[in-house]
């Protein structure tokens, strides 16, 4: 689990590895090491639900790659007539983690206000369009 959630190389740089004490709420790591943690222990064990509230916020673009890749692949199931695929949620800012997800709930102070895949809500007015554009840096071109 720690290799699949990028943190085998943070782990071996510390000084006793995987032994190694990290004080109280990980104190001694990142946040990007935090979240990595947390992902490591989550997938750890098999699950029929992950929930994982921003788990890629504080990760660079490549590291946050392979992780959606991870997680992807984690709910995936080579005989879907004997096991059940784990349902995955992800609560998440950043578009590019949820860009390949079956379903998108937007909410907005709370309320639900959209639904849909990535495709079909990229191109409906509303937030969810207003967020992709700004993060891919287009917000102010023509379309």
């Amino acid at each position: 689990s720690a290799k699949s959630a990028s943190l085998w190389t943070d782990l071996c740089a510390l000084p006793d590895g995987i032994e190694t004490t990290v004080g109280e709420r990980g104190i001694m790591l990142s946040g990007g090491q935090r979240q990595r943690v947390s992902l490591a222990r989550g997938l750890h064990r098999s699950y029929d639900l992950l929930l994982l509230d921003d788990v890629i916020s504080a990760v660079d673009h490549e590291t946050e790659r392979r992780l959606i890749n991870t997680i992807r692949a984690t709910g995936s199931s080579d005989d879907s007539k004997t096991q059940t695929r784990p349902t995955t949620i992800i609560v998440s800012h950043r578009i590019s983690a949820l860009a390949h997800a079956d379903m998108i709930l937007v909410l907005d102070n709370g309320k639900l206000i959209a639904t849909g895949d990535h495709q079909t809500l990229s191109v409906l007015e509303g937030p969810y369009r207003e967020a992709l554009l700004h993060q891919s840096g287009k917000e102010n071109s023509e379309d």
